[in-house]
Formats: C-alpha cells, sequence, structure tokens
C-alpha cells in the first residue's frame, strides 16, 4: 500500500488514526494521497499497516524488480542448486568406484593390477640378426663370409636395404637378381626390406621398385618356415610383413630417406604404412606386449 506524508500532516495523521475505523482508512488515504498531490508536495514510499492502529508499522523493503524477474532469478537459482548436487554426486560415484575396482573382495589393493607386477612377467626371449647398407664390395664379401656363420640361436634375420648403391649400378635387373643368390645362402630364414638406394635414388625409381619386388619380395619364402608363425604382407605392397611370435608385434615397412621423388607417392605409402600397422595391432590387442618394427629410416 502507499502513503504519502509530508511534515504538515504528521499532527494530523495520529488523530486521524485513531479516530477512524481500520475499514475506512482506505478511503481517507486515498483523500490525502489526492489533496497532497494538489498541492504539490514531495512523494514518500513507505509500508502501511492497516490492521491495527499500532504507529510501529513493519519496514518491509520495497522491490523494483518485476514479478518475471524476479521467478527467473528464482529459477536460476535452483538449477545451479541442482546442478551442485549432481556434480558432488557424480564425483562421489566415480570415488566409490575407483576404491571399488583397485580393492580385492577381502579389501587388500590387487597387486596383479599394478603395471610394474604386469611388464615383469612378461619376458619374451627373441633373437634375431639385422644388416643394412652392403652396396660396397668389401661389404658383399663380409657379408657373404656373415651368412653361414650365422648364430644358431637367432630366430631369423632382416636386411634393412641398400643392397647396391644407385649412382654406380644405375639399378638395373641384374643388380637384384645377383643380391636375392647371395641373400638365399643365409642358415636362417631371411626378411628383406628396400631402402632408399634400392628404388627411391635410381634413375627411374618405379622401375626399380619392380626389380626389387620380383626378387626380394616376399623373400622369406625361400626358406623352410615350419618354426616361424604365420607371416602377413601388406595388400599391393609386398614389401611390408607382420607376424606375431610370442607377445612380440613385427613389423617391416617401407621407410627410407633419401630425395622425394613424388609427394603423391610418399603420403600415399605413408598412409598404407600406417593403415597396415593400425590393422595389425587391433588384430594382436588382446595378447600385444611389445612391438619391433623394422625400416631403412626413421
Amino acid at each position: 500500500l502507499m502513503r504519502n506524508f509530508t511534515e504538515r500532516f504528521e499532527n494530523e495523521d495520529e488523530e486521524l488514526t485513531a479516530a477512524v475505523s481500520p475499514n475506512s482508512r482506505v478511503s481517507l488515504l486515498k483523500s490525502m494521497w489526492t489533496n497532497t498531490k494538489a498541492r504539490d508536495s514531495p512523494t514518500v514510499w513507505c509500508n502501511v499497516n492497516l490492521a491495527d492502529h499500532s504507529k510501529a508499522l513493519p519496514d518491509i523493503p520495497f522491490d523494483s524488480r518485476s514479478e518475471k524477474e524476479v521467478l527467473r532469478e528464482r529459477r536460476s537459482r535452483n538449477n545451479k542448486c541442482i546442478l551442485y548436487i549432481v556434480f558432488i554426486g557424480a564425483i562421489t560415484l566415480i570415488i566409490i568406484g575407483s576404491a571399488i575396482a583397485y580393492q580385492k573382495p577381502g579389501g587388500s589393493p590387487d597387486p596383479s593390477s599394478s603395471a610394474t607386477t604386469s611388464t615383469a612377467s612378461f619376458n619374451p626371449s627373441l633373437t634375431f640378426v639385422i644388416t643394412a647398407d652392403t652396396y660396397r664390395p668389401a661389404d658383399e664379401s663380409f657379408l657373404n663370409d656373415q651368412l653361414y656363420n650365422l648364430p644358431k640361436d637367432a630366430s631369423f634375420l632382416v636386411h634393412l636395404g641398400d643392397l647396391s648403391q644407385s649412382k654406380t649400378s644405375l639399378c638395373t635387373r641384374s643388380i637384384y637378381s645377383d643380391a636375392s643368390s647371395l641373400l638365399k645362402a643365409s642358415s636362417l630364414v631371411t626378411f628383406v626390406l628396400p631402402g632408399e638406394e634400392d628404388w627411391n635414388n635410381c634413375p627411374k625409381p618405379s622401375t626399380a621398385l619392380t626389380y626389387w619386388r620380383e626378387n626380394l619380395g616376399s623373400f622369406e619364402k625361400n626358406f623352410e618356415l615350419k618354426d616361424m608363425p604365420p607371416i602377413e604382407h601388406a595388400f599391393n605392397r609386398v614389401e611390408n610383413f607382420a607376424f606375431f611370435w610370442d607377445g612380440i608385434l613385427v613389423l617391416g615397412l617401407n621407410l627410407v630417406d633419401g630425395t622425394v621423388q613424388s609427394e603423391e607417392e610418399w603420403s600415399k605409402r605413408h598412409i598404407e604404412n600406417v593403415q597396415f600397422t593400425e590393422q595389425n595391432l587391433h588384430n594382436y590387442r588382446l595378447e600385444l606386449k611389445a612391438v619391433l618394427l623394422f625400416g631403412h629410416a626413421r
């Protein structure tokens, strides 16, 4: 309710309040409001208690906001409370779930779940031989001698490429057939990967890679494979190979250094290398403990 007061009506108000019944005070206030406005006196807003004759009226603060604004603020406050409760509940569930996951039924921590114990239990034994860059006459002679004296406890041999030097050999077909004949003398199952001197740096890279694939692709098939696990080669890229040996994924990829002859070819080859790797990681994901990756260049 509105009530208008001025200094000149302070004494009159006390008398009128005592003389007029509560039911007629509304009309009295309306009259006082009209008379005050007619005198152009200043307007003062306060709360008016019409329930009794007490002068000690309650001081209820005046809110200038609209009802919609008040409701909007109330909803916003309620939403914040709900979000806070949901957040606290989620944190509590996470803590409880973590505690259950890392406890045995008896309540003690499960040591088998620790990374240290899991790693310590994996103790594979895989012995192999690697060689590369045997394009000089002295290297070829050395390799020829070593192929007959390879360690007997090794499981396989991997030649990482560069069987000749492209500037001198010009990557003719005979270079690859001669290398094939030399490596067939190995006492171990032998895998061969191409290096940049085997095709990328050759005068005709695509032709050189064709020669390499004809003579050295899937080279392990020249040996008895009864002690080897199944060997997989990439589709349309016979130089890439993979096999799974006692928890270890062994991968060989066509990774070379040297001049980028074709951006398109390099990009496509790298994409196919990644796809071949990802596919094998997926195939053995449940048993995989380690990855052994072979390539001529990083």
